[in-house]
């Protein structure tokens, strides 16, 4: 049976190679591990009666991983050698079964042998105490019921270390003479053309970001990601759009996260300006005040990340007769930090972004130098408010508020 399918040279050695058990790829945004991963199990499944596991990072990816990459080739072969259950998030290929996991969930993944086992983003899902966990109390068990099982990883690193400072296990793999380690850079994925590379590379800021994400490389915590001299101090504020990003936390504790509330503004010919800031530690209510107070100032749409615990507060916010006038959405993101501030740290290098003059520059400075590709206890929260407030810009239809 002919497939619509094709992976390129270094794919298709990577997964039908004779390489071992263990194969890890690191690589480059856009490379094309996630389509090609999806394009193997279509192929292996086929042509097997094999149990396969596809781990990743959220649920919503796996949805969305099998609604763009394996429908568009299943939906071509007869109706009745395949099958989704997407309550059990199982799919049947001919007699090939394959099992779809989160790691928001380590517990669903134990239990079951696999001859085939894809990590998809293990830069991610492999970080810190429970990557460790996944690794050894799931996927190595899972792997001994069948000789010839083979573990894929792939995806982009996240840092060479974790919080305690020793190296990640992503890292001791790609390193580990006995596995086979195949480094994929954006620059080359034969399916995307030169300008899409180049403007993928241009988005990301020179340094230890594009070390990281588009050459696909282990960069060490202490690498600094924003230069203080690209942080430009405005005497005045710019005239545009105005949104505000709020990275929500509610707790006294001193290891917990601030809360952190950012306003920026979109000007004319690409020109954007962060001009307040602010973070605190509150509980709740206390917080919520506090909020409200900064979005009466500003008068703008409010985009708050939001997860499972802090929908109802999000919701309580809403509900305030304070808040009737104002529009207050909750928003998820599924990347991590370094992909949600990459665009606009390279606004920062290139002068596209600068800050407004106020009492609230000092801590946003100390944040934004002291960022590191690795999360190990920095404080950058007021950096995360300004993540939220570029998404706002980049999806949203806005209604135009001058300051």
């Amino acid at each position: 049976m002919k497939l619509p399918i094709k992976f390129s040279r270094d794919q298709h050695e990577y997964f039908f190679g004779d390489h071992g058990k263990y194969r890890i790829m690191t690589k480059g945004r856009r490379v094309g591990f996630t389509h090609g991963a999806a394009n193997y199990c279509i192929s292996h499944g086929l042509r097997h009666d094999h149990r396969i596991l596809w781990g990743d990072t959220v649920q919503t990816n796996i949805d969305r991983y099998v609604e763009r990459y394996f429908f568009p080739v299943l939906k071509k072969l007869p109706s009745d050698i395949w099958n989704w259950n997407a309550q059990k998030k199982e799919m049947r290929i001919n007699e090939s079964l394959i099992d779809f996991r989160s790691a928001e969930r380590t517990e669903n993944w134990e239990g079951f042998g696999y001859h085939r086992i894809i990590l998809n983003e293990a830069g991610i899902i492999l970080k810190g105490e429970r990557g460790r966990y996944l690794w050894n109390n799931a996927v190595l068990p899972m792997s001994a019921d069948y000789k010839d099982c083979i573990i894929y990883l792939g995806g982009t690193p996240k840092g060479r270390t974790d919080r305690d400072g020793s190296d990640c296990l992503y890292y001791q793999m790609a390193s580990r003479a006995d596995y086979y380690h195949l480094n994929i850079p954006t620059t080359k994925n034969p399916f995307l053309n030169q300008e899409v590379v180049a403007e993928v590379i241009a988005e990301l800021p020179e340094g230890p970001i594009r070390d990281q994400e588009a050459y696909g490389q282990f960069v060490d915590a202490g690498s600094g990601i924003i230069k203080r001299e690209w942080l430009k101090v405005d005497e005045l504020p710019i005239d545009g759009e105005k949104v505000i990003g709020v990275d929500l936390a509610v707790s006294e504790k001193t290891s917990a996260d601030d809360t952190a509330l950012v306003a920026m503004v979109r000007g004319e010919g690409n020109r954007y300006q962060i001009v307040d800031a602010v973070h605190f530690k509150k509980t709740w209510p206390n917080a919520k005040e506090m909020i409200m107070a900064f979005i009466e100032r500003h008068n703008c749409p409010s985009f708050i990340e939001s997860n499972a615990q802090m929908l109802g507060l999000i919701d309580d916010l809403r509900r305030e007769p304070r808040m009737q006038k104002y529009v207050i959405r909750d928003v998820r993101t599924t990347k991590d930090k370094i992909t949600c501030s990459a665009p606009w740290i390279s606004r920062l290098e290139s002068g596209q972004l600068t800050l407004l003059r106020g009492e609230w520059n000092k801590d946003f400075i100390n944040q934004a130098i002291a960022f590191t590709v690795e999360d190990k206890g920095r404080t950058d929260d007021m950096l995360d408010g300004v993540s939220r407030c570029w998404a706002a810009f980049q999806t949203t239809q806005l209604s135009i508020s001058f300051i």
